[in-house]
């Protein structure tokens, strides 16, 4: 009988244990699977370089701009995600941050990233491009590449055949810059239906050649940007719309500054479909190595520097005596340019009448020797195209 009750009293301990386990596991923290992401028709990164003397304001009101595009309700089917590496006045602030613009105006912060990277560094930007596709799926994507620039200008820290070399390239982070060369292998293998360079001199048959494998579309600027950049607020809803519009996007920035009548502004819209062909035009032109025009004949984007010519300018001038070669040229280049827009004057750090604007600007190699400067003959488009020049 003893022995009965014993066994009784252990069963009925055991199951007064069993009943309490469930209560004890409910007072333990629960870790559930994140949701994954919904896929949306489109996403744009803003990649804004701002450690620089655009940070603290400019990039403020751009911010603020993209908030009251995000609040009218212009963020149609997609998601506005940003990078920002600030202008680090507030020790206490998070330098490097990716965060999105949610519909009511509000930040949601994704990243936090540490400062052992600059900004305009390969790794970092390939991190970020890497945070926004998992963490924001979408069929389609945009970036636009917010701060400074120096268009095809190929030398920077992060160009590795020139690690001495003064910085030159996309964006600006303190004192460095990311070579185009560089720019181009963090972007290989990635697609985005459009890159906006919000930045100067980036209009350059150059760079679009370096990239057009990474976007279906560019938005850049011949000569220098207004330091107030893309009008966000006004431009959002096109590049947000089901079919894309990227000329209309453009286009509002550029007639601002044409009404504004002040600082001047070149803006240009350039398909990378159309970028082989026009470097196949191109090749052939030179292939016959016509005698290069004289130094000022061709209208340049800056006041010195003989960098940033215009491509059509140049061209006519380079074939002044096969005027049907260079109508048969234009046809090309016509092809690769969506939009160009160009008030008459530039009237900022330089100041310069805009006489021809064909929406792209190229490099000219006076002599063979001069592809060694700045990077040049390391780009793609000196590979391919310019080097013809002068070959035996």
């Amino acid at each position: 009988m003893k022995k009965f009750r014993y066994i009784l009293y252990i069963l009925v301990l055991a199951v007064f244990a069993g009943a309490m386990l469930p209560s004890c596991s409910d007072d333990e923290p629960r870790t559930e699977p994140e949701p994954k992401p919904k896929t949306v028709n489109r996403v744009v990164l803003v990649f804004m370089s701002a450690n620089n003397n655009l940070g603290g304001y400019f990039d403020a009101n751009d911010l603020q701009e993209m908030k009251q595009a995000a609040v009218a309700g212009d963020i149609t089917d997609g998601r506005l995600l940003v990078y920002r590496h600030g202008l680090n006045a507030d020790e206490t602030a998070v330098e490097q941050r990716l965060f999105e613009i949610l519909p009511d105006g509000t930040e949601k912060t994704l990243v936090e990233y540490d400062s052992e990277l600059s900004s305009v560094s390969m790794e970092r930007m390939a991190q970020v491009l890497d945070d926004a596709e998992r963490l924001a799926p979408a069929d389609s994507r945009g970036l636009m590449l917010w701060s400074h620039a120096d268009g095809w200008i190929n030398v920077g820290f992060e160009n590795p055949e020139e690690p001495a070399a003064s910085p030159k390239g996309f964006g600006q982070d303190g004192s460095k810059k990311m070579s185009i060369s560089a720019l181009g292998r963090v972007l290989e293998g990635r697609y985005f239906d459009f890159i906006y360079f919000d930045c100067c001199y980036m209009a350059s048959v150059e760079v679009m050649y370096e990239l057009r494998k990474s976007a279906g579309l560019f938005a850049a600027s011949s000569a220098e940007l207004p330091a107030d950049g893309a009008r966000y607020h006004e431009a959002l809803k096109y590049l947000f719309q089901p079919e894309l519009d990227l000329v209309s996007a453009v286009k509002v920035s550029f007639d601002y500054y044409k009404q504004q009548n002040s600082s001047g502004c070149t803006l240009s819209v350039v398909r990378s479909d159309a970028l082989e062909p026009l470097a196949a035009a191109t090749a052939e032109m030179y292939d016959l190595h016509p005698s290069q025009p004289q130094r000022g004949e061709v209208q340049q984007f800056e006041n010195s520097g003989n960098r940033f010519f215009d491509f059509d300018h140049y061209m006519e001038k380079l074939l002044v005596e096969q005027p049907s070669l260079y109508n048969n040229w234009k046809t090309s280049l016509d092809a690769a340019v969506c939009f160009r827009g160009a008030t008459e004057r530039i009237y900022m750090v330089n100041r310069f009448y805009v006489r021809r604007h064909c929406g792209l600007t190229t490099h000219i190699l006076y002599t063979p020797e001069d592809a060694a400067k700045n990077g040049y003959s390391q780009l793609k488009w000196y590979r391919d195209v310019v080097s013809r020049l002068y070959q035996e």
